[in-house]
């Protein structure tokens, strides 16, 4: 509740008119005690019809007029709520856009869905109802106050109860803590294995994990279950345990109240009157009451965001060069993954002029795709630099590095979105012709034919609904949108038919001829020989570089 107050309080003015509001409520919501005490002292007293009409009207009056101050309150309220959370959910997404891919990756998939999750429970349970019910509570004082001017002696036994309704609410929580986070986490796992049903079918089939996945999420199902029935019985066991104690405090109340009407201290309208007025005290009490649930569920989704906060983020770098040539070098270049004894490579130095052709080979696991997504600042090199016409990589704007990249990743992943979408995202301005040639290059023509909506075709899932080698080349029309002076291929010729290698090779002949920087990360035999450059990274820890003195030369 904290967080909930503290952005009440940051709008000074805003939490300086909604505590007025909830004072004037709890004023307006005397009403009904007032309405009471006079119907049974005055008019049952004197019998004048004109007195219960007066009352009456009144009492409306003030009932329609509370209500009406409770929406305005409210609607203010979403005035203080609604911000945040709409700042908190931006804030979360531009946070998951900026930070590293690799710190990303590296996330369990459990705690990346409660991330995702985290911004709607927070948006959810740090609604205006809920500063609503917080704002009245402190208010519940106001009608102990009156009951303590009616008759002291019902005014201790009323504060008395709301403060056992405080207790039970406090030990409410602590019970619910940690029941309530395991239920999530548990839920989390469960619900990962049935997206894993709903987007590997196949897998699941095809090597009869069936009974394995359904081991699992019945043993996750199971325990969230059963930690949702135990939480579920705390927060009914709260609920009951406040309402019993509304309905002790009324029974104290009319029987001490009783009492003193007996001995001449109290009539019996001031007596029904001060009942309701406790009723109303420990309204504010029962619906905190019922908030605890919701709050221990808030203080995990916010805990989750605050530790996602910390993630690495991309530097936010602005310089860019006023051209790139496509020369690009490595200087001592070192990476070690998180944890692991040794360096995947150290000391790795090379020179790649503007044009030249570099290779880079090895066998699997040996750190190609991370070669390659370090020179597109994807990951970041535990030494060393890249540098692009001189200037160190880390200094530049990688939004602009990137846009002078046509890169093609070794598994293409794609946007939810049109055909057309994915293939204008590095240059929206494209024209349509200049586009049907890059479609055309890139063989991508014959499947966009026969699909009924042609580019306004959908891509789902990052692109699983199409075939490898269709990904593959729509991947490389994409990256051909781009006004590049340097092309990273990794393993182009991965999963490519006869066709696709033909159309593949093309388009690298076609860099290459004109001007542009290629790095090709494969174990192709045809394109090793067409290299300027040739580094072997099975070499370690330091790989060898092998420099061809003309083209078609097989490396030495």
């Amino acid at each position: 509740m904290k967080p909930l107050l503290r952005q009440l309080f940051a709008r000074p003015l805003f939490a300086l008119e909604l505590l007025l509001l909830s004072l004037f409520i709890s004023i307006l919501a005397l009403g009904s005690s007032i309405y009471t005490i006079q119907v049974l002292n005055r008019y049952l007293s004197h019998g004048l019809n004109a007195t219960l009409i007066t009352l009456t009207v009144g009492v409306i009056i003030v009932i329609a007029m509370e209500f009406l101050f409770r929406q305005v309150r409210l609607k203010l309220a979403q005035g203080v709520t609604v911000p945040p959370s709409a700042k908190l959910a931006q804030g979360t997404f531009a946070l998951m856009t900026q930070a590293m891919a690799s710190s990303i990756l590296a996330m369990n998939p459990i705690r990346r869905r409660e991330v995702l999750q985290a911004p709607t429970i927070v948006e959810r349970n740090y609604a205006a109802p809920t500063l609503v019910a917080m704002l009245d509570a402190p208010f519940a004082l106001l009608f102990i106050g009156v009951l303590f001017l009616l008759q002291p002696q019902l005014g201790w036994i009323t504060a008395s109860f709301i403060a056992l309704a405080v207790l039970l609410t406090i030990i409410g929580n602590a019970l619910l803590t940690r029941p309530t986070q395991h239920t999530m986490f548990t839920a989390s796992q469960a619900g990962a294995l049935a997206q894993a049903a709903m987007w590997r079918p196949e897998s699941l089939r095809a090597f009869n994990a069936r009974n394995h996945y359904n081991q699992r999420w019945q043993q996750y199902h199971g325990e969230a279950t059963q930690a949702g029935r135990r939480v579920a019985a705390l927060k009914e066991m709260l609920l009951t345990a406040t309402q019993s104690l509304a309905a002790l405090m009324s029974v104290s109340v009319i029987a001490a109240g009783a009492m003193l009407v007996m001995e001449g201290k109290l009539d019996v309208g001031m007596m029904i009157g001060a009942n309701i007025l406790a009723a109303r005290a420990m309204a504010p009490m029962a619906r905190l009451s019922q908030l605890v649930g919701p709050m221990v569920e808030t203080k995990r989704a916010t805990e989750s965001l605050n530790s996602f906060g910390q993630i690495p983020q991309e530097p936010q770098k602005q310089e860019t060069l006023s051209s790139f040539s496509g020369q690009i070098a490595l200087e001592e270049l070192g990476f070690s993954h998180a944890g692991a004894p040794t360096p995947l490579f150290e000391s790795l130095s090379l020179n790649l002029p503007p044009g030249g052709t570099l290779v880079v080979c090895g066998a699997n696991g040996c750190g190609k795709t991370t070669l390659a997504k370090l020179l597109m600042g994807l990951h970041s090199p535990s030494r060393g630099q890249i540098k692009l016409d001189g200037a160190p990589l880390e200094a530049l704007s990688l939004t602009w590095w990137r846009s002078q990249v046509a890169y093609v990743p070794q598994n293409p992943e794609f946007l939810d979105g049109t055909l057309l979408e994915n293939l204008t995202l590095l240059n929206p301005e494209l024209q349509r012709d200049q586009l049907e040639q890059l479609i055309q290059q890139s063989g991508l023509g014959p499947y966009i034919n026969s699909q009924p909506d042609g580019l306004e075709s959908m891509v789902h899932n990052g692109g699983e609904n199409l075939s490898f080698g269709i990904r593959k080349r729509l991947a490389i029309a994409r990256a051909l949108t781009s006004a590049c002076r340097l092309a990273i291929l990794d393993d182009p010729m991965e999963g490519m038919d006869n066709q696709g290698r033909t159309t593949m090779s093309s388009v690298i002949t076609t860099l290459t001829r004109s001007g542009r920087s290629v790095i090709l990360f494969t174990e192709d035999d045809q394109l090793i020989h067409g290299a300027d450059l040739v580094l072997n990274l099975d070499s370690k820890p330091v790989p060898t570089l092998t420099q061809c003195t003309q083209r078609g030369e097989a490396p030495q």
